[in-house]
């Protein structure tokens, strides 16, 4: 009976094979997104809006550029974040030297939500920073449009607001034809209202 012996041959790895083993879930071993806190904010002209973070929880500095959720030449929507804000940073094909990108900030114990998000919790809602200012631009033939549909109603000063009082025709305004008030003509408006 012939006697069998073991033998090694030396063969080059079959890297693309260990590519095809890397490509299944769980075994990637690239970052694509993580946690960072701001530490600085630097707004350029050419470049947007820089932030330079720490990655968590390795503590590693980065820069990554603010991903505004609309954004293109001369137009957008910015909401600025805050030294110390947590973001949430993505990195492109799992590589940092494509370039970070910083998204929207996170809610914790240190920085809880509004209370109306609370309160309202299947309510769109948009609270400035105290002492801040919201903007509205438009350009051209640019228009803002607010459009309460079907019962929808527009209330500006406050909530539970009467048509008959707060309506942006007002009540006790004179119509100059019939020298009658706007509410007793029934002309007041009925779906946007205003406190002055």
């Amino acid at each position: 009976m012939a006697k069998l012996t073991a033998t090694r041959v030396a063969t080059a790895p079959d890297v693309g094979r260990m590519g095809k083993a890397l490509e299944r879930p769980g075994i990637d071993t690239r970052v694509w997104a993580c946690r960072a806190i701001v530490e600085k904010i630097v707004i350029d002209r050419d470049n947007g809006v820089l932030l330079d973070v720490i990655l968590l929880p390795d503590e590693i500095p980065e820069t990554a550029k603010l991903a505004p959720m609309y954004a293109g030449a001369g137009f957008g929507f910015y909401l600025p974040v805050r030294i110390d804000d947590e973001v949430i940073i993505i990195s492109p094909m799992g590589l940092p030297d494509h370039g970070l990108e910083a998204y929207p900030r996170v809610w914790d114990g240190a920085d809880p939500p509004p209370q109306d998000v609370v309160d309202n919790p299947e309510d769109v809602l948009l609270h400035i920073r105290p002492g801040k200012s919201l903007r509205i631009v438009t350009e051209g033939e640019g228009k803002v449009i607010i459009d309460p549909r079907d019962t929808g109603v527009v209330e500006l000063g406050g909530e539970g607001l009467d048509a008959l009082i707060d309506g942006v025709v007002q009540g006790q305004g004179v119509d100059t034809f019939t020298g009658a008030t706007y509410a007793a003509l029934g002309n007041t408006s009925a779906n946007v209202l205003a406190k002055k």
